[in-house]
């Protein structure tokens, strides 16, 4: 899992809260995620920690150290089925499991 360092001094997105800031910079996390990071205090302002809901000023510094972690791969399995009915908008199909 990667380290992932984020450093920006803010210009554009003064008046803005902190937590949708960083996201909408492209953090690569959902604004949950990135709420819990700064309430772990993960992310500084100036050097200091805050609250998600922080205004951002012209002039502020973020930092953010956090690990992002790897996408879960899925992987198909195969399953025995009948497909009963199937057509452009829908399948009808019948799925046989082992609990019987």
């Amino acid at each position: 899992m990667p380290l992932i360092i984020f450093e920006r001094k803010v210009r554009a997105g003064a008046g803005m809260r902190l937590d949708k800031y960083l996201h909408q910079v492209g953090l690569g996390l959902s604004r949950t995620q990135i709420q819990k990071l700064i309430e772990e205090g993960k992310v500084l302002v100036n050097g200091r920690t805050v609250k998600p809901s922080y205004t951002l000023k012209r002039g502020d510094e973020i930092y953010a150290e956090y690990v992002r972690k790897e996408p879960l791969k899925i992987e198909p399995e195969p399953i025995p089925l009948d497909i009963i009915y199937e057509d452009e908008h829908i399948i009808v199909c019948l799925l046989y499991t082992s609990d019987a």
